[in-house]
């Protein structure tokens, strides 16, 4: 028995149909995942959608990982297990998870507005990013 396509898997095939355009599916499509109001969609991939979101019970915004459904899943639990066991400056707190309209999703703190490639920085302040990165996947590493 296969699944009911939730109202933004819908709307994604829409879009891709050439009846929205983007800015459309951003602000209809999605309006909630749980307790969390969506604002914006941050991005996508092959393991599902990145929102910016807000939290209205802790009164903050967030990120939220909408996860597609199928083999991602699984890597949804292996993923969470390891960022839960994470305590390190640079890596994003993971604050809840749980499953909206039978897809699973896990929320996190949001960094922010500006992506690395949009940020203007001096070549020093690039080398002190890039080494608190490695600093970061090097922690990761470790703890396997």
């Amino acid at each position: 028995m296969t699944s009911q396509p939730s109202a933004h898997d819908l709307a994604r095939q829409v879009l891709a149909a050439g009846f929205l355009d983007r800015a459309d599916l951003d602000a209809t499509a999605l309006q909630s995942i749980g307790r969390y109001e969506v604002r914006e969609l941050l991005g996508e991939g092959a393991a599902g959608e990145v929102y910016r979101a807000y939290d209205p019970r802790m009164a903050r915004e967030v990120a939220v990982k909408l996860i597609k459904q199928g083999p991602s899943e699984a890597r949804l639990r292996r993923e969470l297990e390891v960022l839960g066991q994470l305590d390190h400056p640079g890596v994003v707190a993971v604050y809840d998870a749980g499953v909206e309209q039978g897809r699973s999703f896990f929320v996190m703190a949001y960094a922010g507005e500006r992506t690395l490639a949009e940020a203007e920085l001096p070549l020093r302040r690039w080398v002190e990013v890039l080494v608190s990165v490695l600093d970061a996947c090097h922690y990761v590493h470790g703890k396997g």
